[in-house]
Order: C-alpha cells, then sequence, then structure tokens
C-alpha cells in the first residue's frame, strides 16, 4: 500500500482518532473539519490540528510539524519516513509491503512505431490489377 492509498484508507475508516491515541495525544476533540489534540507531553489541547479530508496536519507547539499525518508520526516518534510508514501501517493492523507493483494495464511504448507506421501505410498493389496497353 502506497502512502496515498494509505490515507485513503484512513479518511475513508475514520482512523485518524485510533492514530492520535496510539502516538500518545491526549485531549482529542473533533470538530467539524478537522481534529484537535494535545502533544503527548503538552497541555495545550489545540496544539496540533489534522484536517479530515486529506490529513493536513498543523502543530502549533513545540517543534513546528508542518505536512500529512506521516510527518507527525515522524515528528512525534524520532523516526525517519520508511520507520513511520511501517508504524502506521502496524497501528492499523495492515500488512506492511515495499515492494511496488507492476501496472500492466498500460500498452508499452516503441519508440520505432513512428517509423513502422510510414512503412504500413505505402500501397501495394497486386500485378494483376494493373492494366496492360
Amino acid at each position: 500500500m502506497d502512502i496515498q492509498e494509505l490515507k485513503d484508507y484512513i479518511v475513508d475508516n475514520d482512523k485518524i482518532q485510533e492514530i492520535l491515541t496510539f502516538l500518545g495525544c491526549h485531549h482529542i476533540s473533533d470538530k467539524n473539519k478537522y481534529i484537535t489534540c494535545a502533544r503527548p507531553n503538552g497541555d495545550n489541547p489545540q496544539s496540533i490540528v489534522v484536517y479530515k479530508d486529506d490529513l493536513t496536519v498543523k502543530q502549533y507547539t513545540g517543534e513546528q510539524v508542518s505536512g500529512d499525518i506521516v510527518a507527525l508520526v515522524m515528528a512525534l516518534k524520532q523516526i525517519n519516513f520508511i520507520s513511520a510508514l511501517k508504524w502506521v501501517h502496524k497501528t492499523l493492523g495492515l500488512e506492511w509491503s515495499n515492494k511496488k507493483t507492476k501496472d500492466n494495464t498500460k500498452p508499452k511504448y516503441n519508440p520505432l512505431d513512428v517509423f513502422t507506421s510510414k512503412l504500413k501505410s505505402k500501397r501495394k498493389c497486386n500485378v494483376d490489377d494493373i492494366e496492360i496497353y
């Protein structure tokens, strides 16, 4: 599952509060379009804002974090990007796979098609069709 599929899964299944809880955030408050919470070791109940539609995160106290929910995990856990993705997958009970799947639906592009199309367009005639005068 790539990052966009993971974000879509989190938004569709309403897993934002679950991730914030596992991060140690408290005073989680669900507003209409966003969720506010306090940092794990903070006391400001509106120091972190997570927007529900695209998981954009804004952290106002402590280390200034601006990005998405994975950036918040990276900042609060002090880990790199891949470790943050693995942590989110593990927290949500999803299987982590770093392998890219091939998209076989795209037709292969042949750069020599420009020349072969010109060769195919030449008219061929049958010798029997030529009138002899």
